[in-house]
């Protein structure tokens, strides 16, 4: 599955200050102990007890080949933060984009993710902050953290030897479910130096499929 996305370059004067300066949230944390109550409703000890920290899931590449993600994720509960966010006041001199930012109170906790698949394909350590919102729909709370740069390590490379080639993880751990996602992302100038078109490739997810059997051996 690819994400195509168009990146207009402006490249003079103060149109380029202009372009910079896009509507965007203020946010303030404040921390929140262990055993205290967070803005939602749960404290961080309960969190990070909850969760389940260790298991195995389904994996699938993206020609359809089924897979096994071992996981572990840490979460650090002294390191919870209630997070106010609030439209920040536009700063650019001409006018105004018409970008719709929605600014949304959550609560962040800093971990580590730790996954893996048998074969050494996939074998990363990533420090994380875990988001959690309520959801405006349902009032259920949700977890994840989406897009976020990383340095892809283990033997699977994607590029085929490409260059400017950025690695990128979006994860979701809502009802007990580890779901996610691996993208390839790429930028190529457009004729004119004008117009960027940047590609998120992604090449493999996980949570979405069975594990084999097979995955269940060894597990911890």
């Amino acid at each position: 599955m690819i994400f195509i996305t168009l990146l207009n370059f402006l490249a003079c004067g103060d149109k380029t200050t202009e372009a910079n300066n896009f509507p965007s949230c203020d946010e303030v944390e404040t921390a929140v102990p262990s055993d205290s109550t967070t803005s939602l409703g749960f404290t961080p000890a309960e969190v990070a007890m909850s969760m389940p920290l260790s298991s195995t899931v389904g994996l699938e590449w993206a020609d359809g080949t089924v897979d096994c993600l071992h996981y572990s994720l840490q979460l650090d509960q002294d390191s919870a933060r209630d997070v106010a966010s609030t439209p920040a006041e536009f700063q650019g001199t001409g006018p105004v984009p018409t970008i719709a930012v929605e600014c949304n109170d959550y609560v962040a906790i800093d971990g580590t993710l730790m996954m893996s698949t048998p074969g050494g394909e996939i074998s990363q350590e990533i420090d994380i902050t875990m988001i959690y919102q309520q959801d405006l729909g349902s009032d259920e709370v949700t977890a994840g953290f989406g897009m976020q740069s990383i340095v892809l390590e283990g033997t699977y490379d994607p590029s085929n030897g490409q260059d400017d080639v950025e690695y990128l993880i979006s994860v979701d751990l809502n009802d007990g479910l580890f779901t996610g996602a691996l993208y390839m992302q790429t930028t190529d100038m457009m004729e004119g130096g004008d117009l960027a078109m940047v590609m998120n490739e992604m090449f493999v997810e996980w949570g979405t499929v069975d594990a084999p059997e097979s995955c269940m051996e060894n597990n911890e």
